[in-house]
């Protein structure tokens, strides 16, 4: 079933365990190939938010589940470090290792 991708926009937007983020205010789409790459939010929950930014851009891939709600997968534990919009779970891996070594 396709959906129009206005469908997301004013979508709550909760991590896997139960956190609200923020609200879909826009959507960065790969018009080459068709697809959602990230979504833009805003309203975004201070636990998440940068201050310096105006929003928070999470990557489509994190998503598990859309409904009433969107759910992502938080790939992070702990708080949300300050430059989340470009970091992926192979940086912040890449980061564990930095820490370890040190």
């Amino acid at each position: 079933m396709q959906k129009d991708i206005t469908y997301l926009m004013g979508l709550d937007v909760y991590t896997d365990k139960g956190i609200k983020i923020g609200v879909v205010d826009d959507a960065v789409v790969d018009t080459d190939n068709g697809i959602i790459k990230q979504l833009a939010l805003a309203d975004v929950v201070k636990e998440f938010r940068d201050p310096s930014k105006r929003g928070l851009l999470l990557p489509f891939r994190w998503v598990l589940s859309i409904g009433e709600i969107i759910i992502v997968k938080w790939p992070i534990e702990t708080e949300m470090p300050g430059n989340m919009e470009t970091a992926t779970k192979e940086d912040m891996d890449k980061d564990k290792v930095k820490e370890s070594t040190s």
